[in-house]
């Protein structure tokens, strides 16, 4: 089974094959374990109606349901003050 990872640069790397660009990508999280990304939401576009078909074909082809997942936030690291560090 592949990883969310090596879904999104399967879906990429098919993006720019069929001549698309592509415009980011956005890590989506389980709403239960928003710190652990399970799919990435990949934007992409086109330079014309020709190339904007192979992009939707590598979409229908490479598209995970996104339903009822959330944006993936980061952990929180508590900062620590260098001098109370040092202090230890």
């Amino acid at each position: 089974m592949q990883t969310p990872e090596e879904r999104r640069d399967d879906a990429v790397a098919a993006v720019i094959a069929a001549g698309g660009v592509v415009r980011g990508s956005q890590p989506m999280a389980d709403p239960e374990d928003r710190h652990t990304v399970v799919a990435y939401r990949v934007l992409a576009g086109s330079p014309s109606a020709r190339v904007r078909d192979a992009v939707e074909a590598v979409r229908a082809e490479t598209e995970t349901s996104l339903t009822g997942l959330l944006p993936w936030a980061p952990e929180y690291v508590e900062e620590v003050d260098e001098d109370e560090s040092s202090n230890a």
